[in-house]
């Protein structure tokens, strides 16, 4: 983890910097059946979502 400011003049914002882990590679193959399981029905995007460990707005966009 890593804490930093930035200063401009009289303002000072402080930022921390998580690390998540290291990026996922998903197959198109993998891609399409998470697609098609958030489909599945109108609450299943959450639930696909929570299964796979990704954020829900990524199945939205």
């Amino acid at each position: 983890m890593r804490h930093g400011a930035l200063c401009f003049s009289s303002l000072c914002l402080r930022f921390e910097v998580v690390a998540t882990g290291p990026r996922r590679r998903w197959t198109d193959d993998e891609k399409l059946k998470i697609i098609l399981e958030s489909l599945e029905t109108p609450s299943a995007v959450s639930s696909t979502a929570r299964r796979y460990g990704i954020s829900r707005s990524l199945l939205l966009t």
